[in-house]
């Protein structure tokens, strides 16, 4: 994309972007590579659909286009950096990254004329900029908020990729911490026991950065105790693995074909295909909470976007989500480990309308 031009705003201007120039210009490439219309990608062999404003590239090849001195450590820490002040958004895909600029619209023709100061500016906050000093690279942030476990989930994704490959990154980041090998199995129980009872119990409110997530994933991971909590929690996952639903199997199973072909004529079943594609592994997670094989990434993904959970919980996914989750609390043990979830929580949320 050698031709036309970026906008930059005038505010990046005392910000730790703009007093380094090495960031600077690699935020500048940044603004160069995301597209500037919405178009499909071939990352290997999967197309891939990029939206206005975001990108698709891999860390390493983002160290490429920063430029000598880059690697993709120094590219995590940065974009690491640009998150914390509300600059982009990264989410992991198969193979590559997905990187998205924050309260920027790259297509619209006058996009100032709409939008409030706060909408147009894509920089760090005020709050957020280094005070005055002649030393680059010092940035003065805010207090880093701890993690929740949605937050050191999506850590352990962007410390050790994604789903495919996260066990076994992990094996070998144990090996070379401690000298042991360690088995599938276990390494898989300890990510599943660290978020659910590690994050709710030993660790909630300590850690602020990936680097603090990453040594206590791995002494959680040493501790042989947290290998006792609850083997029925493997024992669903692998039964969630076995049964696991792509969207389109999901509702071929519990839509009539007249609505399926509804949602075609809507326009909106590609469009919902292609997010639950890059939403999988989050909601894949968010299942794993729950004991019934009944609750899938599928289900609770139709629960917040399509037209089934159009009544529950508010308009927000989170919300529905929060409903779900009392609903649930709420049953008897049968409808927990038994019952046609689905139906169930239709007939309940029409009931508690």
């Amino acid at each position: 994309m050698s031709q036309g031009f970026i906008k930059l705003q005038r505010d990046i201007r005392g910000t730790f972007i703009h007093d380094n120039p090495i960031y600077f210009k690699a935020y500048c490439d940044i603004l160069f590579s995301v597209n500037w219309e919405a178009k499909k990608v071939l990352i290997g062999s999967n197309v891939m659909f990029c939206d206005t404003g975001e990108a698709l590239f891999s860390l390493d090849s983002w160290a490429k286009i920063f430029g000598k001195g880059w690697d993709k450590n120094k590219v995590r820490r940065f974009f690491i950096k640009l998150e914390s002040a509300n600059v982009i958004r990264t989410q992991n895909e198969r193979k590559t990254t997905r990187l998205k600029l924050v309260n920027i619209d790259c297509s619209e023709k006058t996009p100032n004329a709409k939008r409030t100061q706060n909408e147009r500016n894509p920089t760090p906050t005020k709050e957020l900029r280094i005070k005055n000093t002649t030393t680059i690279g010092e940035e003065d942030f805010e207090e880093p908020k701890p993690y929740g476990i949605d937050e050191a989930r999506e850590g352990i994704e962007r410390l050790f990729g994604n789903t495919q490959v996260q066990v076994k990154n992990i094996q070998k980041a144990f090996k070379e911490q401690t000298g042991f090998e360690l088995d599938q199995a276990k390494a898989m129980q300890g990510i599943i026991t660290f978020l659910q009872k590690g994050m709710e119990e030993t660790y909630k409110g300590r850690i602020k950065d990936d680097e603090k997530l990453r040594s206590l994933l791995l002494r959680w991971i040493t501790n042989q105790k947290s290998f006792d909590y609850l083997d029925s929690v493997i024992k669903v996952q692998k039964k969630q693995d076995d049964n696991f639903l792509t969207l389109e199997q999901h509702l071929e199973k519990y839509c009539k074909p007249k609505e399926i072909e509804r949602f075609k004529k809507m326009g909106k079943y590609e469009i919902w295909l292609k997010k639950f594609e890059t939403e999988t592994f989050k909601f894949k997670n968010l299942a794993k909470v729950y004991s019934n094989p009944n609750i899938t990434a599928a289900f609770l993904f139709e629960l917040c976007f399509l037209p089934y959970g159009r009544n529950i919980g508010g308009t927000k996914p989170e919300a529905k989500l929060k409903t779900f989750k009392r609903f649930f609390e709420e049953q008897s043990n049968y409808n927990k480990n038994k019952g046609k979830i689905r139906d169930l929580f239709k007939n309940w949320s029409k009931a508690n309308a």
